[in-house]
Order: C-alpha cells, then structure tokens, then sequence
C-alpha cells in the first residue's frame, strides 16, 4: 500500500484494497484509473495499464516472468473481450461467475455421488417454494456435516460477489446458521446448487477499459 501511494494511487474509502488515480488520455481528457489489489494479485483498469505495472516493478516488487498480461481470470471470475450486439464494432470488458460457479456444482455433485445422492431437478427457484429456515425443525447436523455447510456456504457467498444476485436472498437466509445449521439447511444449500447448475447467467460489463494483470 505504501508503494502504491507512492506512485499516486490512492485507496477508496469504502474498500481500501481498491485504488484510484486521476490520469489524462492522450486527447486531454481526464478520467480515472483503477487498481485493485488482493493479497499478491493485482488488476488494473487504464488506458495505458503496462506503464502501471512497469512502474510497480521499479518500486521494487518482484513480479512472475509471463504474469503480467491481459487478464482471463481474477479471484475465480472469468474475464473476457465482450461486444454488444447492437454495438459490434466497440470493445468491452465482461466478468462472469461462469466457470467459478460450474467447478464449485461439479464439487458439490462428486460429493453428493460419494453419499449415493443426486441435486433436486426441475428446480427453477434459489430455495424449495414455502421453504422457511427459521422454522425448520430437522436435526442438526453434526460437527462434520456443519464443517462441510459451513464450506458450501462460503463458495455460495463468493458467486453472490462474483455477480449472482439471484441467490442471494437465500445464501444470506443460508448463512444465519452457520454456528448451527440443520440437516434441511443444508438440503437447502444444495438446492442453490441445483439452481445455478439450471441457470447460467451472470455477466458484468466495463465500458471502454483496458485491464491487465
């Protein structure tokens, strides 16, 4: 963070790991570069995003030989070229949960098959219709099975933040018991899983960026 303020960045107020500096186009006009960092991973949005990363490297921080590159992935959401149909000849940027959310449903199913047990089919909502987990009245699960829904519900956490606002009503009904959960609780989380496994739909477009990492 230090090395970053040095170079001009300046943390954001509602998230300190995002980091933001005024810069000027080679046309004169101003807008803002973005930076954002996580642990030992870096993405930044710019017009000219390799000065940043050069500028990084000056400072003194060592980065892999081949790391720095136009981004496909960042925290387990897929990055990608994207044009908009009634826009074809503009370039985009687009995040998805695609790939993220179709390992963490291929985990959960290996997991269910070890059990002899299969997702819900035909589901078309986040949680079973009627389901209230407040009133559930099934047996709690043991410190294994709470281990394991406690995991599950932290991987469903991620895609809400990875794009999916669709369940994000149920995580957040999910995630109240996650000291104590019962056996329906997590029935229930895989029920969300057979949900995004149904549907496939997130996607979060930038407008006019480039972006490297």
């Amino acid at each position: 963070s230090k090395g970053l303020r040095a170079l001009g960045w300046k943390p954001c107020k509602a998230d300190p790991d995002l980091y933001l500096r005024e810069a000027v186009k080679t046309t004169g006009e101003r807008y803002c570069e973005y930076l954002l960092a996580y642990v030992d991973d870096i993405i930044t949005c710019s017009k000219i995003p390799n000065e940043t990363m050069d500028a990084i490297r000056r400072r003194g921080f060592i980065l892999k030989d081949g790391s720095v590159e136009q981004p496909k992935i960042y925290l387990g959401a897929d990055i990608e070229e994207f044009k908009l149909p009634e826009d074809p000849m503009k370039m985009r940027w687009a995040m998805s949960s695609s790939k993220y959310t179709a390992k963490a449903v291929t985990d959960v199913k290996t997991k269910l098959k070890e059990e002899g047990l299969k997702l819900p089919t035909n589901v078309r909502t986040p949680l079973s219709s009627g389901y209230r987990p407040e009133l559930d009245g099934s047996r709690m699960l043991s410190g294994e099975e709470q281990n394991y829904f406690q995991g599950v519900i932290g991987v469903l956490r991620w895609i809400c933040e990875l794009g999916r606002l669709d369940i994000i009503v149920a995580v957040s009904l999910l995630s109240q018991y996650l000291a104590q959960g019962s056996i329906a609780h997590l029935q229930q989380a895989y029920y969300i899983f057979a949900y995004l496994k149904r549907y496939d739909r997130s996607k979060l477009v930038f407008d006019d960026w480039k972006l490297i990492i």
